[in-house]
């Protein structure tokens, strides 16, 4: 695998360079660190607080809005694979190219830098986010992981990246701005490069367009939100259109004591503990299924809200308080998982990340979520995996915290 190389402008402004001349393309991702749960934070010693959405909304204000015109439209008229998105953690602006690198740098770094802030503009962009929001009231999941947030947090106001109509609405001109002046700074930021490219040429090219660009400075700090361990509730019950119950268990573990590299390593551990104890060829959902307790899968997965990893397991099912004993039982029961389950899923893994260098995307699309959420500057190899092994395993799944959760159940509503 090839090396990753990282050089930090004048400006503060982090690249990854991840040369593959095998390759045919090139794939860039410019990066923010500002998402979904970027709410709270003070900008030149001024505290703010942002509502539900922003970062979304400011994503499509940029692609919309800059003096580049739309600048995604620009990318794509040149046949690039091109997008922007929002995510917990992130905002994202990316193309993949064969042939226009240069180009594709030049219109991405100057139409991020340069967004045109007015009242009309702004009320442009709110309407298709409107459209998008509305789609999401039929969604099941749309509520029910606004309730599952509800019950884990105490102080972090996180519910939706994508936020609500009437917060998007609220929306200010000087807001979006004051969003913008705080995290669009280059110290905020990485830029990843990755597949065919000259990387002398290419960070000379990315050097000379910010000599144009002037960037103001701004003291800005994440503020501490002195969030509370426990979970705020540890059951909530509501009733909804579904035509089955819906259970969730989630779990909230303080993960303050864990190395940049040991979250790296953690993350594998607990999917392969989820995936050992909660998958269709599970023990416990054979279980499940035989006592007509579910009739599908049970999903399962596990993200990062900055100190807190939040473990949720769920399932339709026909005894929701069953199912959640069930779920809470099996987490205790990690001295019953066998090495050769361990083993299987560990020889998964290492096939899954073995084969993404064959698509340049597949690389560093980890490597940017390794960067931004856990500041672990490096990708994740075949070697990485190998190194995993079943003692470490059991020792770190035993270092969690799993008394801590909380039972979430969306009821049908009775005919």
């Amino acid at each position: 695998m090839s090396k990753i190389d990282v050089e930090t402008l004048d400006n503060g402004l982090k690249i990854y360079f991840y040369e593959d001349k095998r390759k045919h393309t090139t794939y860039v991702n410019f990066v923010t660190k500002f998402g979904g749960i970027h709410q709270d934070f003070s900008l030149d010693n001024k505290q703010y607080h942002l509502n539900n959405g922003i970062a979304h909304l400011l994503e499509h204000y940029i692609c919309e809005a800059s003096s580049q015109g739309e600048f995604i439209k620009l990318l794509g008229k040149k046949h690039m694979y091109t997008n922007a998105t929002t995510s917990l953690w992130k905002t994202s602006f990316y193309f993949l190219t064969s042939t226009n690198l240069e180009y594709g740098l030049e219109v991405l770094i100057k139409g991020i830098n340069s967004p045109i802030f007015s009242k009309e503009r702004l009320e442009k962009v709110k309407a298709p986010i409107y459209q998008e929001l509305k789609m999401h009231e039929d969604d099941l999941f749309y509520k029910f992981n606004h309730k599952v947030n509800e019950a884990i947090f105490h102080n972090i106001g996180f519910m939706d990246v994508g936020g609500f109509k009437k917060e998007i609405k609220n929306v200010t001109l000087n807001e979006l701005k004051t969003a913008y002046e705080a995290f669009y700074q280059p110290t905020n930021q990485a830029l990843f490069i990755g597949g065919k490219f000259d990387k002398d040429k290419t960070l000379n090219l990315i050097k000379n367009l910010y000599k144009d660009i002037n960037i103001p400075k701004h003291e800005v700090k994440l503020l501490d939100l002195k969030e509370p361990p426990k979970v705020k509730k540890e059951r909530i019950v509501f009733k909804s259109k579904a035509v089955q119950d819906y259970v969730s268990v989630t779990y909230k573990v303080n993960l303050t004591d864990f190395t940049a590299h040991e979250l790296q390593k953690l993350d594998f551990y607990v999917h392969g503990f989820l995936k050992i104890l909660y998958s269709v060829t599970s023990k416990l959902y054979k279980e499940l299924v035989n006592d007509k307790i579910i009739d599908a899968g049970i999903s399962h997965s596990n993200t990062l809200i900055f100190n807190y990893g939040i473990l949720e397991i769920g399932a339709f099912t026909n005894d929701a308080d069953t199912l959640a004993e069930k779920i809470q039982e099996a987490l205790t029961k990690i001295d019953d998982i066998k090495e050769e389950d361990f083993n299987l899923f560990k020889k998964e893994a290492i096939i899954k990340v073995a084969i993404r260098p064959e698509r340049i995307m597949s690389v560093i699309s980890p490597l940017v979520e390794n960067v931004i959420t856990i500041n672990y500057p490096y990708p994740d190899t075949v070697e990485d995996i190998e190194n995993l092994n079943f003692k470490e395993f059991k020792s770190m799944i035993k270092r969690l915290d799993l008394t801590n959760y909380s039972v979430t159940i969306m009821k049908k509503t009775e005919d």
